[in-house]
């Protein structure tokens, strides 16, 4: 048994438990000066070392299914919760405790030191997504400002759905972002278009800032990107 331990003891994988074998093993045999074994402790012993081995295989499972990576991945799966959450909270108290909250949970991604590119990029633009917030309560604001069965109001709403399933999207880990990113492109730019007939030039420039912030902040999509969707969208209306 103490060969078997010090053979596993060669693979780095398998080390930590050739060492608890090796060690178990040694003290399980009971050698002293007189070299003698007491039969009775030996096998106390063994039961100890095999129970020993099962304790430290769960407590390796846990500590890597609790690493940087997979931790920073359930608290995202949080943030994009909370974030669907605060697309229909009104502005106000609760709204500020959210934000708090989200804050928080933004600054403990930050201290992950996580390996993957990927989970590094999401965890920026998370941070991004909680700057830009309080856009979603305006949305809410500006919508309660126009007649509910206006052409404005329907596509609100309707932005609202698709930011709803894109973030619920991103929580489940499913490959269905790009998809709902351009569905939502399209109803920005509808938007855009129904905010340009506004009267009120407060209520246009502000609905036109929080468009705006959304599709950068939260679909995370650049200026380039805006203007040649835009271009696409209005030559396939023309034509």
């Amino acid at each position: 048994m103490f060969l078997f331990a010090v053979s596993m003891m060669a693979n780095q994988a398998l080390m930590p438990v050739g060492m608890v074998l090796g060690i178990n093993t040694m003290m399980g045999l009971n050698l002293h000066n007189a070299y003698s074994m007491d039969a009775v402790s030996y096998l106390d012993s063994s039961f100890g070392m095999v129970m020993g081995v099962l304790v430290s295989l769960v407590v390796i499972d846990v500590v890597r299914a609790m690493s940087p990576d997979t931790s920073a991945n359930r608290i995202l799966a949080l943030h994009y919760r909370a974030m669907r959450q605060a697309i229909y909270i009104p502005y106000g108290i609760e709204f500020k405790v959210h934000l708090r909250g989200m804050l928080d949970r933004v600054g403990v991604l930050n201290t992950k030191m996580v390996q993957s590119e990927e989970i590094k990029k999401s965890i920026q633009q998370a941070l991004v997504e909680s700057s830009a917030i309080i856009d979603l309560s305006r949305l809410q604001e500006l919508a309660n400002q126009v007649p509910i069965s206006s052409e404005l109001a329907h596509h609100i709403g309707r932005l609202q759905q698709d930011l709803d399933e894109l973030f619920r999207a991103k929580e489940n880990e499913k490959g269905e972002s790009d998809v709902l990113v351009q569905h939502i492109h399209q109803t920005l730019f509808e938007l855009k278009q129904l905010a340009s007939n506004i009267e009120d030039m407060t209520l246009r420039q502000r609905l036109f800032i929080s468009l705006n912030n959304i599709a950068y902040s939260m679909c995370h999509v650049s200026s380039n990107q805006m203007n040649a969707d835009r271009t696409l969208t209005g030559a396939t209306a023309h034509g």
